[in-house]
């Protein structure tokens, strides 16, 4: 089963770069982990400690959002982010920061098999082979940028919408 998960690692591209033993060392950290459709992977804000890497299936990232329905009344709704494929990870924040607070939710749409990393095992893997360590951390980092971009666009985009709609609601002086 190991050869299986060294094979899937080597195209994931938070892999990219890593050698042959290293990619060995870190597929024998790797925990497979399999959840039914509609099971809660994680919880946005439980306590997490590890990354999740989707070999198989569809994973929904959503966060919790407060509308104000009617006056002294505020509901929760959950808004999608988006939908993750194999080859995808989640939960990478708590992962680079051994504890952290999970910042969304994220659901297996379909039968899902992931592998999952803790950091207390990253951290032991990282130090005996810093340049593998290195490799994995900064094509993280980079999908973290990429993520951080798009999220930038969108912000962009929807205080243009905004403003645009506010300044037509406006009463003409």
């Amino acid at each position: 089963m190991r050869a299986e998960v060294v094979e899937f690692l080597r195209g994931v591209s938070a892999f990219a770069g890593i050698g042959e033993e290293g990619l060995r060392r870190l597929a024998s950290i790797c925990e497979e982990v399999e959840f039914p459709a509609g099971a809660v992977i994680i919880h946005e804000g439980e306590e997490g400690d590890c990354v999740y890497l989707i070999r198989e299936g569809e994973v929904e990232i959503s966060v919790t959002i407060s509308l104000k329905l009617l006056p002294g009344q505020v509901g929760d709704r959950e808004k999608s982010l988006v939908r993750l494929h194999s080859g995808a990870l989640f939960g990478e924040m708590a992962f680079i920061f051994d504890t952290d607070q999970r910042t969304a939710t994220a659901i297996a749409n379909t039968p899902a098999k992931l592998l999952r990393i803790h950091s207390a095992e990253f951290k032991k893997f990282a130090e005996s082979d810093y340049q593998s360590a290195y490799l994995l951390i900064r094509n993280i980092a980079q999908t973290i940028a990429k993520r951080l971009r798009k999220t930038n666009q969108d912000v962009i985009k929807l205080t243009t919408v905004l403003s645009v709609a506010l300044s037509k609601a406006a009463p003409k002086g």
